[in-house]
């Protein structure tokens, strides 16, 4: 029986290898957190009576309803607590839904840039994966087309990321319909990673696209609009009752059951979740407006799209210098983190940049004080 071999995620590895005091993350993939003793002034009472034994193994009842309400925005037919199963964090949802779902000679179509985990894992379990770039040229836009080549009668599962880490793209409904199509067609899975829709949005509010696909499972986490990485709870919702009684059986190997006290907050947090969402949304707005200001104040060196949703963007650094240079120095000169696309499997001079923090600003002045002593401005 073949070993399964485990690498950690580029971006942790880089961010290790650096052996930098990083004070300042200008790729944080979250919104502005919450400190505890402000989640539970939103609710007093909060904690009282939370027993500390095992929670429920596929989260709790309230919870669950909680998730089910939250993923349901603007959905003509909500899910309910009985699709839900909770886990800690988004990461073990995806390792629940890949080894419950996956065997060798399996294929599974990912598009890139992505979450590592997300292209990795698959070949662990013995899959074959199929990689579909997003392109600058195109403004990051998927391409559906491309994908329409990819697709066959092994294909198990389509992974697709919307609104996308890092570049801040969304699916329009015509081209989920069009995904949900080509799936139906060959009777694959959608895994829908969606830890980012109920943020920011440029323009309307977000709600799920592939809710109306029957094979479609659903991540969603504490972390990424509503900045509450410390909770350590995510979820995967599914109508396939095998496959999540499937994942629940995985989760009984790595976790068991998520934290009591986490569940409790994180069901505060999504009552209260309308307030957290307004403030964290705000900040990202602000964000944005002050990083148009950096990149005119550096005409040329910078350029973007601003996301079209999320708190994640690309930033193409135009110079010759490498990014990965720019962001070994940054660390080590200014205690500052930008993550290279590279470590996303993305070529060319990009950087993930996070606009959640509300100490953007600060890293941004690292950034450009590093800039200006290294006189990177005014040199080729």
């Amino acid at each position: 029986m073949a070993t399964l071999t485990f690498e950690q995620p580029k971006h942790l590895a880089f961010v290790q290898k650096l052996e930098a005091d990083i004070r300042f993350n200008l790729s944080d993939s979250c919104a502005q957190g919450l400190y505890l003793d402000e989640l539970i002034a939103l609710q007093p009472n909060a904690l009282q009576g939370v027993n500390l034994g095992y929670a429920p193994i596929q989260g709790a009842f309230l919870l669950r309803e909680q998730i089910a309400k939250f993923h349901s925005a603007g959905l003509s037919t909500p899910f309910n607590a009985e699709q839900v199963a909770t886990f800690c964090g988004a990461q073990e949802a995806i390792f629940a839904v890949m080894s419950s779902l996956l065997s060798p000679d399996d294929e599974v179509i990912v598009f890139t840039p992505c979450y590592p985990s997300l292209a990795h894992l698959p070949t662990v379990l013995g899959a074959k994966v199929h990689t579909i770039a997003l392109q600058a040229s195109q403004k990051w836009q998927y391409d559906i087309d491309a994908l329409a080549e990819h697709i066959n009668e092994r294909t198990r599962l389509i992974i697709v990321n919307t609104p996308h880490n890092p570049t801040g793209t969304v699916l329009s409904a015509q081209q989920a319909e069009r995904i949900c199509q080509l799936a139906a067609k060959y009777s694959c899975y959608i895994l829908a990673d969606e830890v980012a829709l109920h943020g920011y949005s440029a323009e309307q509010p977000l709600s799920s696209l592939f809710s109306e696909y029957d094979k479609t499972i659903h991540l969603g986490v504490m972390s990424k609009s509503l900045g509450l990485a410390g909770l350590r709870v995510g979820w995967a919702i599914t109508q396939d009752r095998e496959l999540l009684q499937n994942m629940l059986n995985a989760k009984t190997f790595t976790s068991i059951c998520c934290s009591a006290v986490d569940e409790q907050l994180a069901r505060v947090a999504l009552l209260h979740s309308e307030q957290i969402l307004a403030q964290n949304n705000q900040q990202i707005r602000d964000n944005i407006a002050h990083f148009e200001r950096f990149i005119t104040a550096y005409a040329g060196l910078f350029s973007w799209h601003a996301p079209q949703a999320g708190s994640l963007a690309l930033v193409k650094f135009n110079h010759a210098m490498p990014v990965e240079t720019l962001a070994v120095a940054l660390a080590q000169q200014q205690h500052t983190l930008i993550l290279p696309s590279s470590v996303f499997d993305l070529a060319g001079n990009y950087f993930r940049l996070g606009l959640g923090n509300k100490h953007f600003a600060q890293g941004l002045a690292r950034l450009s004080a590093l800039i200006d002593e290294q006189d990177l401005y005014h040199s080729p």
